[in-house]
């Protein structure tokens, strides 16, 4: 498992609660700039290659918000989707989908995905986008 996780904590009602983002993303370069991104504003992120090693980091650990790169190498991100759709733990988490393709945001509409972005990522539509979900 890779997993970058920071110190970074968020304040809600004098209660310290981390706010994870699990990244979902083949590339590692884009899945460590992501992380480094997500890190620096304070974000806990674990961080996976794969669809399989990423529902292992979500049924051990509390996650937030889900960025899913829409290929992946072992589970395209419509099965992944529905997989999350039918799990009731799982369904409760956001899902934003990324891709490089621009027909990629209308996909995500109908599929459910709770947000879109685009690749290569913009650092302030990244941020804006995971502030919607966590704050």
């Amino acid at each position: 498992m890779n997993q970058l996780q920071p110190a970074g904590v968020a304040h809600n009602r004098g209660i310290v609660v981390r706010k994870t983002v699990l990244v979902i993303e083949r590339n590692e370069i884009n899945r460590v700039g992501l992380a480094v991104v997500l890190r620096r504003e304070g974000y806990r992120v674990l961080a996976a290659a794969g669809a399989q090693e990423a529902l292992d980091h979500v049924r051990s650990c509390a996650v937030g918000l889900i960025l899913l790169d829409v290929a992946q190498p072992d589970r395209d991100a419509q099965t992944f989707l529905r997989y999350c759709d039918n799990d009731p733990t799982l369904a409760a988490i956001p899902i934003v989908l990324t891709t490089n393709d621009r027909a990629g945001c209308l996909w995500a509409k109908t599929k459910g995905a709770a947000g879109f972005l685009r690749k290569p990522f913009d650092q302030v539509e990244l941020l804006t986008e995971v502030r919607r979900h966590l704050g």
